[in-house]
């Protein structure tokens, strides 16, 4: 049966996350925005845009990417049909139950306002330096401009869990009109259980 223009934009409006919980499929939420699925950390679903990339892989997606790539194991040479058909058993379950997607998950929580002035921050530049040119190998006059300009900032400590860490790299964002409204935060320390990026909130 021909599926019609409205039916197809109903499908695209059906959400990962609430697939997810239907097929019982495991993930954590790093924010109320992002979530990331536990048995390949790489894959992180963004909520509000319904979208998902898969880092390791290069894989991105709707929710009919994420059941052909993710759930069914399929490659780009396979045919999308059976995560279509399993796109279309979720439609009828939601459509059943009478679920307004668009309220399914719906962001209650307050919103945070990023501060910079909060962030630890020490004047020293010594362990970002050597850690970006050092480490990631990137060029040393460039890291210097990076660091005069604010651009990339040496952090003083920050804890993670029950575990205190010092000096990370700071990189502020910015808005279009120069003030910052969050920032990544890298570890320069060689803690592999540990290492990633946290990003901070946007305060928008």
């Amino acid at each position: 049966m021909a599926i019609s223009k409205e039916e197809r934009a109903q499908l695209k409006l059906l959400p990962i996350r609430g697939y997810c919980d239907w097929k019982g499929i495991p993930y954590t939420t790093d924010t109320p925005t992002e979530l990331r699925m536990v048995d390949h950390d790489s894959l992180v679903v963004r909520t509000k845009l319904n979208r998902f990339v898969w880092n390791s892989t290069g894989v991105k997606g709707d929710l009919v990417d994420f059941i052909h790539y993710y759930e069914l194991g399929k490659s780009d040479g396979d045919s999308k049909g059976a995560a279509i058909k399993n796109q279309l058993a979720y439609a009828r379950f939601v459509k059943g139950e009478n679920i307004d997607v668009s309220k399914l998950y719906e962001d209650n929580t307050p919103r945070y306002k990023f501060d910079y002035d909060k962030v630890f921050k020490t004047q020293e530049t010594n362990v970002a330096k050597d850690y970006l040119v050092n480490q990631r190998k990137l060029n040393s006059q460039f890291i210097d401009n990076l660091l005069k300009s604010g651009a990339v900032v040496q952090g003083s400590r920050y804890r993670e869990g029950d575990k205190l860490h010092q000096n990370p790299v700071i990189f502020p964002w910015k808005d279009v009109n120069g003030k910052i409204v969050g920032a990544d935060r890298q570890g320069t320390e060689q803690d592999f259980e540990h290492w990633q990026i946290v990003k901070f909130k946007l305060n928008i």
